[in-house]
């Protein structure tokens, strides 16, 4: 027995001669009936007994939510005020500047100048009134102390030494002779010493040379006669009255005078500044023509 296979698709497909053609068959579209309870089918209808779902409305807003009074019997928050009273705010204090003392400028002044009773009196005024940074210029005060303090000792320095001048006292033994060759202010001669002549050409006269008699001289102081007045009458009184009592001092010292001696008169009187000073006494000075030794007296 033979079996004849069947037609092969993908022959039948391609078109190969010999393999009969078939149309493909046609179905037609499945129809079921709509459920009882729905719309057609161009638009779905919702289920028996559903309605549609409703929009959603907006949130509502927040309230705030009400304050609530504090429990009673309880303070409010914070703390209470001091007893004692409540702290400055801080912050920086302005810086307020501090005067500069008028008493110690014035003291440094007075110590330069020199006023030294006042640069002592305001040196310690400012120093009191500076203590503590109340006021500025301690420095200045005690720098004015300290000026007045060494004027002073100058002060006293210079007095000590001018007090104790050489030139006022001459050096003399227990007779009162010089001792030695010195020189001293004309107010320092007595009666007797010898000396060396002072130049003519001075015409004032600050100091002399005494030497003892013993030593090589060529003048001698023969009196010391007191001139008369208050006030200072001036250098032509002075010297006239001056010259008229040497006259008579050297009248009586000397006896007549030769017309042909060499000796000459001289005299010295106290300038203004001497006088004021408490000084009356001229001086008269015998001059000698050549040295000598010893008084006029012993020759």
């Amino acid at each position: 027995m033979t079996f004849t296979p069947p037609p092969d698709d993908a022959a039948q497909n391609s078109g190969e001669p010999g393999a009969p053609s078939y149309p493909p068959p046609s179905y037609p579209p499945p129809s079921y009936p709509p459920p009882s309870g729905y719309a057609s089918s161009n638009g779905y209808a919702p289920p028996n007994g559903y309605a549609p779902a409703p929009g959603y409305a907006p949130a509502p807003a927040y309230v705030a939510a009400p304050a609530y009074p504090p429990p009673p019997g309880y303070p409010p928050a914070g703390y209470p005020a001091s007893a004692y009273g409540g702290y400055p705010p801080m912050g920086y204090v302005p810086n307020t500047p501090v005067r500069r003392d008028g008493w110690s400028i014035a003291a440094l002044i007075c110590g330069i100048l020199p006023f030294v009773p006042l640069g002592i009196a305001f040196g310690i005024t400012g120093i009191v009134r500076t203590t503590r940074g109340r006021r500025r210029g301690r420095g200045m005060a005690i720098a004015g102390l300290i000026l007045a303090g060494l004027w002073l000792a100058l002060f006293v320095l210079v007095g000590l030494f001018a007090s104790d001048d050489p030139a006022d006292h001459a050096a003399r033994d227990a007779g009162g002779q010089i001792t030695r060759q010195q020189q001293v202010a004309p107010q320092a001669l007595r009666a007797g010493d010898c000396l060396k002549n002072p130049r003519d050409s001075d015409r004032t006269v600050d100091t002399v040379t005494v030497v003892p008699c013993s030593s090589l001289h060529d003048a001698q102081d023969i009196a010391d006669p007191t001139l008369s007045g208050g006030r200072y009458p001036g250098d032509a009184t002075l010297a006239a009255e001056a010259e008229d009592a040497c006259r008579d001092a050297a009248a009586t010292a000397l006896g007549p005078v030769s017309a042909g001696s060499q000796l000459r008169l001289q005299y010295l009187y106290p300038q203004k500044d001497v006088w004021n000073a408490g000084e009356r006494a001229a001086h008269c000075i015998v001059v000698l023509p050549n040295p000598v030794t010893g008084t006029i007296g012993s020759h």
